[in-house]
Order: C-alpha cells, then structure tokens, then sequence
C-alpha cells in the first residue's frame, strides 16, 4: 500500500474465512471502512459470495462422467 493511497486490497480464502472477520480485523488494525450505501451494496455481494464459496467448499465431488451417481 503507497503512502495515502485510500485503498487496500486484501486476499482471503472465503471458503474458511468470512468477509465480516475482514472488516473487523481491518477496522481494529485502524483503517477507516468507507459506510456509504455503494460499499454497504458490494459487502452484502461479498458476503453473499463468501457463503457460496463456503458451501461449494463442503459439498461432495460431482459423478464422473462415466459412472452413474451413487
């Protein structure tokens, strides 16, 4: 991150972390999370996409195309 940059990018590995547990840690860490209603619309996609990637992590390997599935 350059000096006064308002930007951070951050890589996590949704299907064991939540995006809330990011926010929080980032707000304790002392960077200040934009509240507007624009970032409050991309956390709720994210949060919506971390479920996803959490449910797509527990779920069973698909039927190979050559066996029936169990």
């Amino acid at each position: 991150m350059e000096a006064g940059s308002t930007q951070i990018t951050v890589v996590y590995d949704a299907s064991r972390l939540d995006y809330t547990v990011v926010v929080t840690a980032l707000e304790e860490a002392g960077f200040a999370v934009a509240k507007d209603w624009w970032n409050g619309l991309k956390a709720r996609v994210y949060q919506f996409s971390d479920a996803n990637a959490r449910d797509n992590a527990k779920a069973p390997p698909p039927a190979c195309c050559n066996k029936p599935p169990k």
